[in-house]
């Protein structure tokens, strides 16, 4: 006998549930769904999503506290700072450039401070790909001199189409050489990147993302 559930939240986070357990859930929208399920009051429902979906976990195993009580959590921007550029962990710098007008594989985060609050920020950070700018679509190109290739089209003309990929590298491709492209709607941005911090790394990082200001100078902040 299958279950029903009185409240419209909770007939939605089970219809979720539903197409994880058929295999049919968009992976675009898996991150979203963790959150959305796990947020449940109703039993039944929660300890179906904590086995479908199983709520984040940060680096030191502990299972991630909701965006809600996280922003209350006080955040150091200097030990932020050092997570952002340390070549280990989330390993930020290597898609992300401080440098205002310099392009990297993601988003250049120079005046991010003025352009997110916090709560945004962690959005991004828990969800990358709910929500993507068009400049930053992830395709697969089907080449014949490299197959499968996935990354940021930065260039496409009838002479050339140039794709960056998420290590930064620019590979470029006469049109003749691409036999199909698709567009992916995952982001190039690592959907578990929270696996790769302790929790108060996370907030530390989102602290230090907050100080980067238009109206501040940068250069302290990539040191």
């Amino acid at each position: 006998m299958q279950a029903s559930y009185s409240k419209p939240a909770d007939q939605g986070r089970n219809l979720l549930l539903d197409l994880e357990q058929s295999g049919e859930l968009p992976a675009e929208l898996r991150n979203v769904a963790t959150v959305v399920t796990n947020g449940s009051r109703d039993p039944v429902t929660k300890t179906r999503a904590q086995k479908l979906l199983p709520p984040f976990t940060s680096k030191n195993k502990k299972r991630l506290l909701p965006i809600e009580q996280l922003l209350w959590r006080p955040g150091d921007p200097e030990r932020g700072r050092k997570v952002f550029n340390t070549t280990a962990g989330p390993k930020c710098k290597s898609c992300h450039s401080l440098e205002e007008g310099k392009k990297l594989a993601g988003p250049n985060l120079a005046a991010i401070g003025s352009k997110l609050g916090k709560q945004a920020l962690f959005e991004a950070i828990l969800n990358p790909s709910a929500g993507i700018a068009p400049e930053y679509y992830v395709w697969i190109l089907q080449t014949k001199t490299q197959g499968d290739v996935t990354g940021i089209i930065t260039e496409d003309t009838p002479q050339r189409v140039t794709l960056r990929t998420d290590s930064g590298e620019e590979l470029r491709f006469k049109p003749s050489e691409i036999t199909s492209r698709r567009r992916s709607y995952l982001s190039l941005m690592p959907e578990d990147l929270v696996n790769t911090m302790t929790d108060q790394q996370l907030v530390d990082v989102v602290e230090f993302l907050t100080t980067l200001r238009e109206d501040r100078h940068i250069s302290a902040a990539v040191r």
